[in-house]
């Protein structure tokens, strides 16, 4: 059977036409031998044909239902035509057959991460874990997708894992501490943050026991410690710079937290990150010039920036301006970002100022599905008041409040609201 393969490496050395006929005669003459199938697929993808590819490897799954040499190469080809359902349906019932497939698993997990499925890919990954549970790259990704669906006793648990399969993943370590710190476990953060040794990932741990100890009340701590910190190039000079403005605009020091933005981006011009958080500072001051000066700047080196396109795009909605403008803006960034709560809730609050209560709803719906966010609760809480449906609305606002009651977005929303 591996002479197949042989022949199918050799012939990918000779031009398209005879070396594919030459690989069609022999896999003819074994109809019955999968191997010969899956060589003239891959030798089909080497001189991209894929759909010649695609039905050769069917051939060989027909022969051998279970093999997963083959179920990658077909994933793989349905991938390459775009033919996203039935990539699906293909991967779901081969692992519905072959449930400890473990390559097949992880591929059909990173396809669907491709694919913005973050919850289908977590699912992927946690089933690896489940039956290697040796698997650290798996448990780590099943981590960090739990740590973006703000599930954080998940996240706690996976990464943990990852950890204890590789001691040496001090990544794991800073996303432990990100989630300790959410959990306002602030000594247990700080104390993932100092076992951090890799000297890749020690300033940006340093960078987070400043914010640690800012989010645990100490601001003054925080701003002792960070005013410490040693950038050597300008990669950290922009990490320290925003970590800075982070700490001031939580005390509401808007003033200084400008300064620390506008002397960075002396020292870094126009560096994007800098930019985007100066934009960000000025719609929180109401300086909507600067806002979307900024954010044309932005846009203007990424295109296909979605964070600014959401940003400008909400801003505009937010103010009752332009909302046609801000309409496009959104629907751009959602573009990019499909299953993002935040550009599904800023779509939301774009067809609330529009008018379409019912859009605005199910677009909201959706963004607190995802992620039960304050500023996301106070926007379908009000689409939900002006309905009618107050109740619900008061208990949206109740949930949100448990976990952020100093939320300016949520808080203002009730006053104006539930008086």
């Amino acid at each position: 059977a591996d002479a197949y393969l042989h022949f199918a490496n050799l012939l990918s050395r000779v031009e398209k036409a005879p070396s594919l006929a030459v690989m069609q005669s022999l896999s003819n003459q074994a109809p019955d031998q999968a191997t010969a199938g899956l060589a003239l697929s891959r030798l089909a993808m080497r001189h991209q044909e894929p759909e010649r590819a695609l039905e050769a490897v069917q051939q060989a799954l027909r022969l051998r239902p279970n093999w997963d040499e083959a179920a990658l190469l077909n994933l793989r080809i349905l991938m390459t035509l775009k033919r996203d359902a039935e990539a699906r349906r293909f991967a779901t019932e081969f692992l519905d057959r072959s449930p400890r497939d473990k390559r097949v698993r992880l591929a059909f997990g990173r396809y669907l991460l491709d694919q913005q499925d973050k919850s289908g890919a977590r699912a992927q990954f946690k089933a690896v874990v489940r039956y290697y549970p040796t698997e650290g790259n798996a448990a780590f990704a099943a981590g960090l997708l739990a740590v973006e669906a703000n599930d954080l006793k998940e996240a706690d648990y996976y990464l943990k894992k990852a950890l204890e399969i590789a001691p040496d993943n001090d990544q794991a370590r800073l996303y432990l501490g990100q989630v300790a710190s959410q959990r306002e476990h602030y000594e247990e953060a700080l104390q993932w943050y100092r076992e951090v040794d890799d000297p890749d990932h020690a300033f940006d741990a340093a960078l987070r026991i400043g914010l640690v100890y800012a989010e645990s009340g100490a601001v003054d701590r925080a701003r002792a410690h960070l005013a410490g910190l040693k950038p050597v190039d300008d990669r950290e000079r922009v990490r320290l710079a925003l970590a800075q403005e982070r700490v001031l605009r939580e005390v509401r020091a808007w003033d200084e937290a400008m300064q620390v933005l506008n002397a960075a981006l002396d020292t870094v011009p126009d560096n994007t990150d800098l930019l985007y958080a100066r934009a960000l500072l000025a719609a929180q001051i109401r300086d909507l010039q600067l806002h979307e000066k900024d954010i044309r700047r932005v846009l203007a080196k990424e295109p296909r920036n979605a964070h600014a396109l959401n940003a400008l795009g909400y801003t505009l909605a937010d103010q009752g301006q332009r909302l046609d403008e801000a309409l496009s803006l959104v629907q751009a960034a959602l573009e990019l970002r499909p299953e993002d709560p935040f550009v599904l809730d800023s779509m939301g609050w774009v067809q609330f100022r529009l008018g379409n209560k019912t859009l605005a709803e199910q677009y909201l719906r959706r963004a607190f599905g995802k992620r039960p966010d304050a500023d996301i609760a106070a926007h379908l809480g009000e689409v939900l008041w002006s309905t009618g449906a107050q109740d619900e609305a008061r208990k949206i606002w109740q949930r949100a409040l448990t976990d952020a009651p100093k939320s300016d977005v949520l808080n203002e929303t009730i006053r104006r609201l539930d008086k």
